[in-house]
């Protein structure tokens, strides 16, 4: 006969086992997780930890730019001085290439690169304002430039010039879509006005460009207007 002292420790081992049990039931339940050994249950995945590994910064296509781009007017930048963050500011470069900076005043830098604009700002603070400024300028919103495509063209009219770079009479032609059957290939003009406020033409020979290797392509600014006139048959 079962003595009631081992039935009273048979029924309090019993009770004893029960949390554990239900919490590996509740761990299998979940998917394969593991019993942690405290009266909880894992779901699998191992806990979350912070991380200590650098955090990187989202990127974005605005504000990338080589440091060769010539600031124009009207170009909107964004002047940073590292560990200066009451030195920040956003700004559009005046008509005459002029922009106004905390500390330094006014500043033109119209017509620099991007390079040589921050090598500007970094020796304008450096000595009376900070000791080592690094300085970063970005270009949050181009000027937009472009020439025009008039006659015998694919598509004629305005044809954007990239923002870092030059565009050539050649690729001009191609993105207004080539020249057409008709058109005069030999005598191509491109009317400029020049900084004095003079037009100027230059005729082009348009296979030249294309089949000799001494005829270099012709390099268009800002406002220029190709004209492709119709050859006579």
């Amino acid at each position: 006969m079962i003595s009631p002292l081992r039935v009273s420790l048979f029924l309090s081992l019993m009770c004893l086992s029960l949390p554990v049990l239900s919490a590996q039931d509740a761990a299998s339940d979940s998917g394969g997780g593991y019993y942690t050994g405290d009266g909880t249950a894992d779901s699998g995945a191992s806990p979350s930890q912070p991380s200590t590994g650098p955090i990187s910064a989202p990127t974005s296509s605005v504000g990338v730019v080589a440091g060769n781009y010539i600031l124009k007017p009207m170009d909107v930048i964004q002047v940073d001085v590292f560990q200066e963050p009451e030195l920040q500011v956003q700004t559009r470069l005046s008509a005459d290439g002029t922009v106004s900076l905390p500390l330094i005043g006014d500043l033109n830098i119209g017509g620099m690169t991007v390079d040589d604009a921050q090598k500007l700002v970094t020796r304008s603070y450096k000595g009376d304002y900070l000791i080592n400024p690094h300085v970063t300028i970005l270009v949050l919103q181009y000027t937009e430039r472009y020439i025009y495509v008039h006659g015998m063209v694919g598509r004629p009219g305005p044809v954007p010039i990239p923002p870092e770079r030059e565009l050539t009479l050649s690729e001009a032609i191609n993105n207004a879509g080539g020249l057409t059957r008709l058109a005069r290939r030999g005598n191509i003009k491109i009317r400029r006005v020049n900084p004095e406020g003079k037009t100027e033409v230059i005729t082009v020979d348009f296979d030249d460009i294309l089949e000799s290797p001494e005829v270099s392509d012709i390099k268009l600014k800002d406002g220029d207007h190709v004209i492709v006139g119709e050859r006579i048959i």
